[in-house]
């Protein structure tokens, strides 16, 4: 395990060129923060955001990442954190979750669209089979396969593409719904998924 910056490396990452491993890293946090808008935190998922050797790893860190990672480490009442996911985020909560509603749009052609576009890519998840293929749990396990299967800078132009044809066009008005109405664990899942966001912009357009 190594050093970069003030985040650590698992020994296999310290094998990959820097823009791959960077890629790797940002992949492995979009796939983490979409099972956290799939379901409920579990203990053991809190008790890793706990855990200073996970929290090493996190591929953000800037302060207000960092303090977020604190925050949902910091969760002491699952009960209470379950009934809040319930709330906002679970099936029929008051916070929507899918693309379809902040366009205006039937979801069903979406839906269409999306999932031929993960077929197309190969992209599946079991965990995430039940959700809407236009929720946003499903779209950000999608970008992190994208990210995670380009190998030159010419695949990045589908991260891109994706995320201008999908997700940018919700996710801000969906995170700041979010943020209206959570508590300091969701609040910290929001910081997290906009500054990851905001990771992965800075890095695609490094690729340009």
């Amino acid at each position: 395990m190594t050093l970069t910056g003030d985040m650590e490396t698992t020994s296999w990452q310290d094998n990959l060129p820097a823009s791959k491993l960077r890629g790797v890293q940002l992949a492995t946090a979009l796939f983490a923060l979409a099972r956290l808008y799939a379901e409920a935190p579990s203990q053991d998922v809190v008790a890793r955001f706990a855990d200073p050797a996970m929290a090493a790893t996190w591929p953000v860190r800037d302060e207000a990442s960092l303090e977020a990672l604190a925050q949902m480490g910091k969760a002491s009442d699952m009960g209470c954190l379950k009934s809040e996911f319930a709330t906002l985020i679970g099936p029929g909560g008051i916070v929507p979750m899918a693309e379809s509603h902040y366009l205006g749009v039937d979801p069903l052609p979406l839906s269409q669209e999306l999932a031929r576009s993960y077929r197309e890519e190969g992209y599946s998840s079991p965990k995430m089979a039940t959700l809407p293929r236009d929720h946003v749990a499903v779209e950000l396990g999608f970008l992190a396969h994208l990210v995670l299967g380009t190998q030159e800078d010419s695949g990045l132009e589908q991260v891109w593409h994706f995320r201008e044809g999908h997700l940018d066009r919700f996710i801000s008005d969906l995170l700041g719904c979010l943020e209206e109405n959570a508590t300091s664990v969701i609040r910290a899942l929001v910081q997290l998924t906009r500054a990851t966001l905001a990771n992965l912009e800075e890095f695609t357009a490094g690729h340009e």
